[in-house]
């Protein structure tokens, strides 16, 4: 599936361009893909507790990596203890327009979106720096 480019814009923006149909395209894609993160752990259950490992490729394939790191960042930074600063750290660097509707939850336990994010991060590549951003937004010192 070649998967629509990311929206980064809000819909307001997104009005005002021209470009709605583009946006709720990208949106009904964003909600799609918190849902197959959610059935996908629904399906896991009783395995561990965790993901497939293989489910971050297959997100990536579906979706476009940016789209599934994008709808899960929102979430991996509400200062839950059990999501890692690294995660943290990277998903602070995602961008998110002043709209209602740019945040998306999915409800699998932020453990195990920890270890989703975790492996996206690697699919995204090494040597991103993550783990020198700070929770607050700065740069770690040392």
């Amino acid at each position: 599936m070649d998967a629509l480019p990311l929206y980064r814009r809000s819909a307001k923006a997104a009005l005002l361009a021209g470009e709605v149909e583009l946006w709720k395209q990208s949106h009904a894609l964003n909600l799609q893909c918190c849902q197959a993160i959610d059935e996908e752990r629904a399906r896991s259950a009783n395995q561990n507790n965790a993901l497939p490992k293989e489910l971050a490729v297959e997100l990536a394939a579906t979706y476009g990596l940016d789209r599934v790191l994008h709808v899960l960042s929102h979430q991996m930074v509400t200062g839950d203890g059990r999501v890692g600063k690294d995660v943290v750290g990277r998903a602070l660097q995602e961008h998110y327009p002043d709209d209602r509707h740019a945040y998306y939850v999915c409800n699998t336990h932020p453990g195990i979106l920890d270890m989703l994010y975790r492996d996206l991060m690697e699919l995204e590549g090494p040597g991103q720096g993550y783990e020198q951003i700070t929770l607050a937004g700065g740069m770690a010192h040392g």
